[in-house]
């Protein structure tokens, strides 16, 4: 969904007038696509046994760039995001639940969660903790799928944050000094 979302962000804001600008203004930049080049490898070779300790390398590399950029708005929103999925992860033993029920009846394939668990998720159950952060909201379109309500946060904030990047930026508040 975020590879979907970043591209349909570069989309809205080219339509806007916007342009890639020379500096991106983002402190070690670097970090962001090795974190999520680890998720990737986490998903597709790493062996079981060290699912966690990747994920928990990735969540540390992304959260010091958030840490290193909390001046841009789009990187605070991914920021809330991932903090969420990480207290929700923390809380089930290093996976995210996944409501199955739901999925299967939107037509995600939940075949490899029903009475196990993969790499990052485990099926949601009466023993899960936080199940209102887990994967419990229910995309039909464009392709079925679970996100979390931090995965919410952290789309928005994606697109925020490549409006920025684009030169579009889309102010959420305005703070005002007094007397002004």
């Amino acid at each position: 969904m975020f590879l979907e979302m970043t591209a349909l962000s570069f989309v809205v804001a080219w339509l806007r007038g916007g342009r890639l600008k020379a500096d991106f203004g983002l402190k070690q930049m670097w970090l962001a696509p090795v974190a999520y080049l680890l998720q990737v490898v986490n998903y597709l070779v790493v062996p079981p046994v060290l699912n966690i300790p990747v994920t928990a390398l990735s969540y540390l590399l992304l959260f010091y760039f958030a840490w290193l950029n909390l001046e841009n708005q789009g990187v605070r929103l991914i920021l809330i995001g991932m903090l969420l999925n990480a207290v929700v992860i923390a809380a089930n033993g290093g996976r995210l639940p996944v409501d199955i029920d739901t999925g299967s009846r939107i037509g995600v394939d939940v075949q490899e969660l029903v009475g196990s668990v993969s790499a990052k998720h485990a099926p949601l159950n009466d023993q899960s903790r936080l199940k209102f952060l887990g994967d419990v909201v229910p995309v039909p379109f464009p392709k079925p799928r679970m996100i979390s309500v931090g995965d919410i946060f952290a789309l928005m904030g994606t697109f925020f944050l490549v409006q920025d990047l684009m030169g579009k930026t889309i102010v959420l508040m305005k703070s005002e000094e007094p007397g002004k």
